[in-house]
């Protein structure tokens, strides 16, 4: 998608690159409720969206159709976004609370999706993964089917009537 190319009138050849800097100030803005820093950081993290169409954008699916549904997901992950409720949240996985100071934690707030610019100089000292990584995505075709499930079958031994119990049988002989 080299130049310009115009996806539901949006100039893609036009769009902001963020800094991790200035994404970690909006993320903070728009926990406080600013509007405006919300709206920059939606139009800042528009190229992950671009990244989402060049991905499937082979599959036949209308190209406003996935840019649409890829600003709907970037919308909703910069609204949920909430690292001190992940923190809470890492705090009942564990059985610990925000005061033990050998919980589980994440020591920063920086996990976020990245840009492609930000990943290039966060493994510059390893200048192949960014293509290695990318040259795998591509090799990867799975087309999810929700709704169900793909887990495979065990047959019981004989005489136990329920999975869970023969599952931890199994983790419990290891």
């Amino acid at each position: 998608m080299q130049g310009k190319v115009e996806i539901c009138g949006v100039n893609t050849s036009k769009l902001a690159v963020l800094d991790s800097a200035t994404t970690r100030r909006l993320l903070l803005r728009v926990r406080q409720g600013d509007k405006a820093a919300r709206e920059e950081l939606i139009a800042g993290n528009l190229r992950l969206v671009l990244s989402v169409i060049q991905r499937f954008s082979s599959r036949g699916e209308n190209i406003d159709d996935l840019f649409q549904v890829g600003c709907i997901g970037l919308i909703k992950a910069i609204d949920n976004f909430d690292a001190e409720a992940h923190d809470v949240l890492l705090c009942i996985q564990t059985g610990k609370t925000l005061a033990d100071a050998d919980r589980m934690r994440f020591e920063n707030d920086r996990f976020y999706l990245k840009s492609p610019q930000e990943m290039s100089e966060l493994f510059s000292y390893v200048p192949d993964a960014i293509a290695n990584t990318a040259e795998i995505a591509r090799q990867c075709n799975y087309d999810f089917v929700f709704g169900q499930l793909k887990l495979p079958y065990y047959q019981l031994p004989e005489g136990l009537t329920a999975p869970q119990k023969y599952a931890l049988q199994l983790a419990m002989a290891g």
